[in-house]
Order: C-alpha cells, then structure tokens, then sequence
C-alpha cells in the first residue's frame, strides 16, 4: 500500500511547465520549450498545434538539458492565432499542459510583448492526424507546392524552383551563423538566449526557449570600473559568467549573458547561459524572461526555473549570489556591453 500511494503522489506530481510568447511571428520558426516536474523526470514530449479551427497536429519534442525544446512550423500571416498543448508521457503516465492560444503578429512591433524566439534555419517535422492534409492548415505560408514539390510533377512551374533554388539556398544560409553562434561564442553575439539552469542527471534548473539571431562581432570590452549604476543607465546588455555550486561538491561554470529593460523601479529581460564541460555538468543552453526590482545599486530577479539573483552595481559590473532549487547556489558577475 506505501508503495502504491508513492507511485500514486508521483504521478499527481508529474505535470509539464511552459510559458506561452505574447506572440507568434507570421513566417517565422517558432520554438517552443517545456519543462517537466519533477526535473528529474524523463519523458517522451510532443506538442500538439493548429491554426484557428484547423485540426490539431503533433510534433516531437527532443532533450534540451534540462528541458525539452522543438519547432513549430512558419504561422501564415493569414493565420489569427495558434492553439497548442504539450504532452509528456513517463512509465504509462501522460501529463498535458493547459492549452495555450497565441496570437500571430505580422512585426515584433505589433506583438504587444515578447515574440516567441526564433528558430533561423530549422525545419519543422510533424505528424498529420488521419484524414488532414500533409500541410497543417495555416502553417508555411499559401502555396502547397513549396511543401510537397518533389512529390507533385503536376505543379512543374511550384515544383522545379523550389527544390532546385530556393530551397537550396535558403536552407544552408540560414543556419550557418547559429553554429557559430551557439557552440563557439561564449556571450559571441549572444541572441541564444537561456537562463542559467542546473545539468546533469538530477539538474534543478530548466530550460528555456532558444533564440537564435544574426551573429554580429563584439565590440571591446566594456570599462568595469566605477561606482553607483552605468553611466547609460541599467538597461541594456550584460555578458560575464557564474559559478554554480550543486550538492555534492560538485561546482560548474556558465557563460552568461543578461539583456535587462528597466522602468519605474521593475526590471525585465532575458537571462542566458552557456554551460561550460564539467564533471557533473551537461551541455545546455537556451532563454528565459526574468522580473525583479531595482533600488539604488541593489538588483534582485527571479526566473520561472525558481532560480533567485541577487546583486550590486559597481558602475558598468554587476555582481551577486545566486540560489536555486535542491540547494544549488552560487556566484555571478557581468559586464555592461
């Protein structure tokens, strides 16, 4: 019977954690990340979407440590909105998400907040339910061509462009800069934006949505020295590192990188990391919106992953502790760029 209702409580415990964007943006690959709870939990996670009333379709999610990140195909701009829901399923157990419906914004100008990030350069993959067109409804824009041109000779004209030109070249220019970007550059034109989340088998922390931009080359360093806030004000970007003490004794470093946005004494952002090779570390790397507040030199955050930073302003460093689920705590220190 103790057995029983153990297996009972975890499962009542076992759900998936997301976030949804103010917006999608027509055109554009979306990505989209979530979360299990307890983290330590492995599962198999789909997520389920449609345009409007079309009929819902499913694609899978892959490990993202330590979440579970994919891609959703381009929304048409003639698509309002698009529904979704995640899926996990652990040892015969299933946990679904709330539904989520989200509008698709021509601009990130018309998004009225944080569009979901992009994916430049990925493909979406994705399962039709039986009797739907290969296509989802609303998704890649209106010519059906461009998706199923090799297996259409009736539509020559759709048909010869797209695998022999467009496709072609679009494909491998987009993603050249990510590798570049995400494996190699450290706070490198940082737009892969994360939250610094704990790794390894029992990693606390959780993933966030990956944003991948145009690589640009870093300027020099900026001056560290100082006292009271930046000379510019808060707001703007921030590269350094921390160092994550997990239980156990084991201690691993990240390449971090905070965008921050400052009014009327509440800050906003995105908190990035870059988890550097360690004995009990596995690689990761994504994006997470932060809030907090701002008095005098003295900053505080929180992310949705339950992690709390705590800091100080030296003029353009800002420096501080860090805690986070299970015990985990640590140092961390950024530049203004």
């Amino acid at each position: 019977m103790l057995l029983t209702a153990s297996l009972l409580a975890a499962a009542a415990s076992f759900h998936v954690e997301h976030t949804p964007p103010a917006c999608f943006l027509a055109d554009e690959v979306p990505r989209v990340v979530a979360c299990l709870a307890p983290r330590s939990a492995r599962a198999t996670v789909r997520v389920l979407f449609r345009a409007d009333d079309g009929p819902f379709y499913a694609a899978a999610l892959r490990s993202d440590v330590p979440c579970y990140a994919g891609v959703l195909p381009r929304p048409s701009a003639s698509a309002v909105r698009v529904s979704y829901a995640f899926e996990a399923t652990a040892g015969g157990v299933v946990a679904r998400s709330p539904d989520f419906s989200v509008p698709v914004a021509g601009d990130a100008g018309s998004c009225g907040g944080r569009p979901a990030p992009i994916a430049r350069g990925a493909r979406a993959a994705y399962e039709a339910p039986p009797g739907a067109p290969g296509r989802a409804p609303g998704f890649e824009g209106r010519p059906p061509a461009t998706a199923s041109a090799p297996a259409d000779p009736p539509a020559p004209r759709a048909a010869a462009p797209a695998p022999a030109r467009p496709r072609p070249a679009a494909t491998p220019a987009r993603p050249a800069p990510p590798p570049a970007t995400e494996a190699r550059a450290g706070g490198h034109a940082v737009r892969n934006l994360a939250i610094v989340a704990g790794a390894g088998a029992a990693a606390a922390g959780t993933a966030l949505a990956l944003r991948n931009g145009a690589a640009e080359p870093d300027g020099p360093p900026a001056t560290t020295l100082g006292t009271g806030l930046p000379a510019g004000g808060i707001a703007g970007r921030y590269e350094g590192t921390e160092t994550v003490n997990y239980p156990g004794g084991c201690t691993g470093t990240d390449d971090i990188v905070l965008t921050l946005d400052a009014g009327g004494g509440a800050v906003s952002g995105v908190l990035s990391f870059t988890v550097r090779p360690c004995a009990c570390c596995a690689a990761g790397r994504g994006a997470n919106p932060i809030s907090g507040s701002a008095s005098g030199t003295n900053l505080q955050f929180t992310t949705a992953a339950g992690f709390a930073y705590a800091g100080a302003f030296a003029g353009n460093r800002l420096s501080g502790q860090l805690t986070g689920p299970g015990g985990i705590a640590g140092t961390w220190s950024v530049d203004k760029r």
